[in-house]
């Protein structure tokens, strides 16, 4: 399976999705851990946006997704 030719895939989320997000991340009980949700989301979003087909859980790659 070959990527886009840049190399990097485009991570789309709907609005619900981000709202809770937004929402998670507003009710994390001090700045250090409202710091590692926003780093922890970061990184998620850097791996699907370069390596999406073997980052993750290796029981379920959903490959045909891709």
């Amino acid at each position: 399976m070959s990527g886009p030719a840049n190399g990097v895939y485009r991570v789309a989320c709907s609005a619900a999705v981000l709202r809770q997000l937004r929402e998670w991340g507003e009710a994390m009980p001090t700045a250090e851990a409202r710091a590692a949700y926003v780093s922890a989301l970061r990184t998620i979003n850097r791996h699907l946006m370069t390596d999406p087909t073997t980052w993750g859980d290796p029981w379920f790659r959903l490959g045909h997704l891709v």
